[in-house]
């Protein structure tokens, strides 16, 4: 058998599989088997092209058994800008370079380690892992699709830790109880295409264009909530499809993001949008709005599992990490914070989603011992003797 208990080797492995969401690329067959050795129930719960699977300790689901959740699939990579190639998991002066390598292998790999030392130790962790190949693409049938129809399978969980990457200056130093909504929209503007010489006999749909954006950056949306940052509309494109200058475009697209506090809704978002539109379409120009991907924004409605982590990864000292609600969307956004306790932990996130993705060989080391930490809040001792499966 394979040493799991080897940080290294289980981030090396899972980096090997070239997992470009949403396919696992072999990676989940992996760890499923690597589980099974601990006593592991392992269940697929597939759907379409994506793979999930639920593992259940022998001792089965308790309300104090810790979820932990995670996704294999990663986001493609471009070999030409790496320095090694992303899926070779190079090792070069003591950092591992490779896609995956923060978000999030290395966390799925340092919980199984944790698993595999607890067992050569003769301790029983309290964790079940549930994990998706579809967290970076459209996530319709990843971990949204397991709570909304397989829900019955978690119906002890309370609590649920998930590997995303949250440090900012050291392992553990941040930990994630809630995350701002996010919400974006594509407006597409039609005009009348024409030469600019003759401005009376075109419909520029730029101008438009602009007076839209001009207002939408310059509203106020939304106030200040407690634990949260500020709402934030950010323009990220406009497009007219236009390779000439002396024409005006007959169309053009703009296509903007907020990520908002619970002071704003969506509803609001979108009446406020549609108003705006309204004012700056004077000319009657025709407008289509199409809303994709909205999250709502959330916060725990209890902190008691974020403290205990914080207290068993502070280790006796003074430094306890940050509980913020800062960053991305993540899988947290689909469980319910009424029923669940959600904390979102996970390795430092600046070289996520970048070429030469990478984590160093000490802090994959200290992720491990934090995860460490964390299984031991809950614990059980068994014989040699005992029937592991």
């Amino acid at each position: 058998m394979s040493d799991y208990t080897d940080v290294l080797f289980n981030t090396q492995t899972l980096i090997s599989f070239s997992s470009v969401t949403p396919n696992d690329a072999g990676s989940h067959e992996w760890l499923m088997n690597a589980l099974k050795n601990y006593g592991y129930r392992c269940r697929e719960i597939n759907h379409n092209n994506v793979t999930n699977f639920l593992a259940v300790p022998s001792d089965g689901l308790n309300t104090e058994t810790i979820l932990f959740v995670g996704h294999t699939d990663v986001v493609p990579a471009n070999v030409s800008e790496w320095k090694h190639p992303p899926f070779n998991a190079v090792l070069d002066n003591g950092v591992l370079y490779g896609r995956g390598a923060v978000d999030m292998k290395s966390s799925i790999a340092a919980m199984l380690a944790v698993v595999a030392e607890c067992h050569l130790n003769q301790k029983k962790p309290n964790i079940a892992f549930l994990i998706t190949s579809n967290e970076e693409g459209e996530s319709d049938f990843g971990i949204e699709y397991v709570l909304k129809h397989h829900s019955n399978l978690l119906k002890n969980i309370k609590k649920v830790l998930i590997g995303e990457p949250t440090s900012e200056h050291h392992i553990g130093d941040t930990l994630k109880v809630g995350r701002r909504g996010s919400l974006n929209l594509k407006i597409n503007i039609s005009g009348q295409a024409g030469h600019v010489a003759y401005p009376k006999q075109c419909q520029n749909p730029l101008d438009v264009a602009i007076d839209i954006m001009y207002s939408m950056n310059n509203y106020k949306w939304g106030n200040a909530y407690p634990n949260f940052d500020d709402s934030k509309i950010t323009i990220v494109d406009i497009d007219s499809n236009s390779n000439v200058f002396n024409a005006t475009p007959s169309m053009c697209s703009i296509k903007m993001n907020w990520r908002f506090n619970p002071s704003l809704t969506i509803e609001a978002i979108k009446h406020t949008v549609q108003e705006i539109i309204f004012t700056n379409n004077q000319k009657g120009f025709e407008i289509e709005s199409i809303w994709l991907n909205q999250a709502k924004p959330f916060f725990n409605q209890s902190l008691s599992f974020a403290n205990q982590i914080q207290q068993a990864i502070a280790d006796g000292s003074d430094r306890k990490a940050l509980l913020s609600t800062s960053g991305g969307t993540s899988d947290a956004r689909f469980f319910s914070t009424d029923h669940y306790e959600l904390v979102e932990f996970g390795p430092k996130n600046y070289s996520a989603h970048k070429s030469d993705e990478h984590i160093s060989l000490n802090d994959l080391q200290a992720l491990k011992n934090a995860y460490m930490k964390i299984a031991l809040i809950n614990i059980t001792s068994y014989s040699s003797q005992d029937l592991l499966i």
